[in-house]
């Protein structure tokens, strides 16, 4: 089960470097960010891509994300504002709710009752592979 949390105060999106031993990773520049809960610092890079059904049933999502050694103890990827913003995700505080173009509303409140979705994780590059896991979304 991969944790997922749409982060509104990071631009980038970072994942868990354990969860791309099958993907093709680059080094990237030493880049250290500040986070509430410390510094983060990360060196290399994967291009993933996935699909999220709850969003769209035939959109596959590529995306250049960060890896870190341990983003946290709640979740395995953060995804930041440029992926948000490329999605159509839009944080509705005032209302709270997570919105996606006219279609998707969700509940921010079910961050205590988080529902599952379909994640595929497709390996770019020499290897090939597919794994199909569900997707906590915490929101």
């Amino acid at each position: 089960m991969i944790r997922a949390l749409c982060g509104s105060g990071t631009s980038i999106s970072i994942m868990e470097a354990k969860l791309a031993t099958k993907l093709r990773v680059r080094k990237d520049s030493i880049t250290t960010w500040n986070t509430a809960g410390g510094p983060l610092v990360t060196n290399k890079k994967a291009k993933i891509r996935f699909n999220l059904p709850q969003i769209s049933n035939s959109m596959t999502i590529e995306a250049d994300v960060h890896l870190a050694n341990e983003i946290s103890h709640q979740y395995d990827l953060i995804i930041g504002r440029g992926m948000m913003r490329e999605l159509g995700i839009k944080l509705n505080f005032e209302g709270e709710t997570i919105e996606v173009g006219d279609d998707v509303l969700i509940s921010m409140s079910d961050m205590d009752n988080p529902h599952e979705i379909q994640f595929t994780r497709t390996a770019v590059g020499s290897r090939s592979c597919r794994m199909c896991q569900m997707l906590s979304m915490l929101l």
